[in-house]
């Protein structure tokens, strides 16, 4: 299935005269891995929004669609736990193997204390 990062990167391709493997080549990756990342298969490197950015001269605007794009892509988020305290740990555990018991309603709750809404 196609993500939005890979619709933007055909949207690209398309107004470039490009094929997959042009890009791939500009980008300095193979073609399988970039067809990968597009159809989220593979998760997006940090840079590669950078390095699109600089090889395609996109402005502020389409650089800050493609940033978005590859956020709405992600297919999972990794945390890094090491410097954590065991109980910081146990959260985080405990919040990843709830997740998809949560109703609509806790995971909104949930949202408005991360976001600092919830009126006290």
């Amino acid at each position: 299935m196609l993500t939005d990062f890979g619709k933007e990167c055909r949207i690209l391709r398309i107004k470039h005269g490009e094929t997959l493997g042009d890009m791939a080549e500009k980008l300095g990756v193979k073609s399988s891995f970039l067809s990968a990342i597009e159809n989220g298969k593979k998760s997006i490197p940090k840079d590669f929004c950078d390095k699109i950015r600089k090889e395609y001269n996109l402005t502020n605007q389409k650089y800050t669609i493609f940033l978005n794009a590859a956020e709405a892509s992600k297919t999972q988020v990794k945390i890094q736990m090491q410097k954590m305290s065991q109980t910081d740990r146990d959260l985080v555990i405990s919040f990843a193997r709830e997740f998809e018991t949560l109703t609509e309603e806790k995971k909104e709750e949930i949202f408005k204390i991360l976001k600092g809404t919830i009126n006290e």
